[in-house]
């Protein structure tokens, strides 16, 4: 089981080490410095994330983008599919608003048409009542 050695000014099981002397501060060679290894078992390290951890991590993170990006491109497309059946709609709306409109017009064309007819009955009949009456 490999440790870490406690080091001056660090925690260490909950304990502090005491700092080294001022002159003695500056004096070490970074290379000489021991390198820390990580033991999942020591309650200190266990909450250090290891490479692997992060590894794991951005895999994920890249997954979770990827996946939100497919989403907003469905989003795209589903956006764009409703622009264009909107389109579609305003162009058979306009259609059917001149259908309509020739409707109308047919229609007040007929009524006039039967309104002549009405009256042309109607004076027919008045001169039929009047020469049969002589």
């Amino acid at each position: 089981m490999c440790q870490r050695s406690a080091k001056p000014g660090r925690r260490r099981n909950g304990l502090l080490t005491p700092a080294p002397p001022a002159a003695d501060l500056g004096t070490a060679d970074p290379a000489d410095e021991e390198i820390p290894t990580i033991n999942p078992h020591n309650p200190y390290d266990a909450d250090v994330a290891t490479p692997e951890d992060l590894d794991g991590v951005l895999a994920n993170l890249k997954a979770r983008v990827a996946a939100v990006e497919r989403s907003q491109a469905d989003y795209r497309s589903m956006v764009e599919a409703i622009k264009a059946f909107g389109e579609t709609q305003q162009l058979l709306a306009d259609v059917l608003r001149g259908y309509a409109g020739e409707m109308r017009a047919t229609a007040d064309d007929s009524n006039q048409r039967i309104r002549s007819l009405e009256t042309s009955t109607a004076e027919i009949k008045n001169l039929l009542t009047r020469a049969l009456e002589r």
